[in-house]
């Protein structure tokens, strides 16, 4: 069972990193190891076994690439792996968000009580 699930988690962590980047068949210069990554949102170079960038960001403020490019390439991986992936989800995360919130929930439990009485049949000439 152990191997199943690890088998399933290194599938998943292979999955986000293609959806991330391109692997690259080349050593890196660090270490030697062939980890080496394009990552196509930063538009650069990165060793994943060392969790360097092998490209220094530009010191540009309006670059759309280095802007907001994090100091490590895993930083990429977890932001990729805590967002949502699909429209199902997107749409389940952002109601268990706003639920979880004290308004949220005031809110929730008033949509529910207007509701219970609605489908309760009262109209206003039966009151």
């Amino acid at each position: 069972m152990k191997n199943r699930e690890n088998n399933k988690k290194s599938r998943e962590a292979r999955l986000i990193w293609e959806k991330i980047g391109q692997s690259i068949d080349t050593p890196c210069p660090l270490c030697g190891q062939h980890s080496k990554m394009y990552i196509f949102k930063y538009d650069a170079l990165a060793c994943i076994n060392c969790n360097e960038w092998l490209e220094k960001a530009c010191t540009d403020p309006t670059c759309s690439f280095c802007a907001g490019r994090p100091e490590t390439p895993y930083e990429v991986y977890w932001r990729e792996k805590e967002s949502p992936s699909d429209a199902t989800a997107i749409k389940r995360w952002r109601r268990d968000n706003y639920a979880h919130k004290e308004n949220g929930r005031l809110r929730h439990e008033k949509k529910d009580k207007l509701r219970n009485f609605v489908n309760q049949g009262t109209s206003c000439n039966e009151v």
